[in-house]
């Protein structure tokens, strides 16, 4: 009886590693082909090995209440993938700085570019010495924000003194499918 029982629990530890491992290998073909798509259809994103993709240095991302309006500005993304939204005053100090983490909606897709949360925060802010960096990046879900934020921590020497992270509308969406 003891063989038998030690037989069956380790077929079950079997079946159940195979199943884990055939569901990591799914996640992982379809974070690719995620991945691709993105890349297609944004031509400001690029590829990253830690994080599927990323903003692309020195790109442009013309924004319209129908996606992509020529007429309206475009957004302009910073080497440190930062989107340049208003061109600041050089007259201004800054005290503090905020940075806006998030996915489609808070970098302001469909909108323009002088209506987005960011840049309307942006200029409320900046009379009162806040710099707000938009670092936003289009289709991000909620792990690969947390990757991106160590990143973030990691290559600016200085840190924010104010976070606003505004995830979720991907992992809903990734979760209904």
């Amino acid at each position: 009886n003891i063989l038998l029982l030690v037989s069956v629990c380790l077929l079950c530890g079997v079946f159940v590693s195979g199943v884990w491992f055939w569901w990591k290998q799914y996640q992982l073909t379809k974070v690719r082909e995620v991945t691709a798509t993105a890349l297609r259809t944004f031509p400001v994103l690029m590829a990253d090995a830690e994080r599927g993709w990323k903003n692309r240095p020195n790109s442009e991302m013309f924004s319209g209440e129908t996606f992509p309006l020529r007429e309206s500005p475009p957004f302009r993304m910073n080497s440190d993938e930062s989107q340049i939204l208003i061109s600041e005053p050089s007259s201004v100090t800054f005290k503090k700085t905020l940075w806006i983490i998030g996915d489609s909606s808070p970098f302001g897709l469909g909108a323009n570019a002088e209506k987005t949360f960011a840049s309307l925060l942006a200029k409320t802010l900046a009379s009162r010495g806040v710099s707000v960096r938009n670092f936003s990046v289009i289709g991000y879900h909620s792990s690969q924000m947390r990757k991106y934020l160590e990143i973030l921590e990691q290559k600016n020497s200085s840190k924010p003194d104010l976070l606003i992270l505004w995830v979720g509308f991907n992992d809903v969406s990734k979760f209904i499918q």
